[in-house]
């Protein structure tokens, strides 16, 4: 983190780099995910979590305290990038998203 601050870079991304089918939380765990995103604080850097999210990891993945997460089919028509967003899908991310306690929501 210090190199990218350093690189004058606004912040990092995780995301799964092959598509095999798992996702973010398949690949890492809790710790390594709160290590990530303090590392990116303590450095003045926002952070992103990405990799096959779905809505259903807002509230598991809030508590990180991420800058962003980072959709792509998750929010897509039958989760499928290429069909374009659901407005649906959207809808129930923001009321997930409301519904986070405000500690982790911030």
């Amino acid at each position: 983190m210090p190199a990218l601050a350093a690189a004058g870079l606004a912040g990092a991304m995780i995301d799964t780099a092959s598509k095999d089918g798992r996702r973010l939380t398949d690949r890492l765990g809790p710790a390594d995910l709160t290590a990530f995103t303090e590392a990116c604080r303590a450095h003045g850097l926002l952070s992103g979590l990405a990799g096959s999210l779905r809505v259903s990891d807002i509230p598991s993945l809030a508590p990180h305290r991420p800058s962003y997460l980072g959709f792509r089919g998750g929010l897509c028509r039958a989760r499928d990038r290429r069909l374009g967003l659901d407005p649906e899908a959207l809808a129930e991310a923001v009321r997930t998203l409301r519904a986070l306690p405000a500690r982790a929501a911030a």
